[in-house]
């Protein structure tokens, strides 16, 4: 069971089980190369993934330690940063 954390017109995040998240990308970046960066709140990136045109999701199933997250979604031309609360 998913529980939403972040929506807007690009994108929604949704919290899983044991603090894994799922993004699900809109058409903004459907046709695209995206590239899905998570940061901690030093900056430091704790992981990078490369979705091909087309791929619509991105699961996150590590345990992340409680803190706050940036996750960074970037493709051609559009950028969006989505702040991530991990309690």
């Amino acid at each position: 069971r998913s529980t939403p954390l972040y929506s807007s017109a690009a994108s929604d995040v949704y919290k899983r089980q044991h603090d894994s998240f799922l993004i699900l990308l809109g058409n903004k970046f459907l046709n695209d190369e995206k590239r899905i960066t998570l940061y901690d709140t030093t900056g430091r990136i704790v992981h990078v993934e490369t979705l091909l045109p087309g791929v619509r999701s991105f699961a996150w199933t590590k345990i992340l330690p409680s803190g706050v997250y940036i996750i960074e979604v970037s493709a051609e031309r559009e950028m969006e940063r989505i702040k991530l609360i991990v309690e």
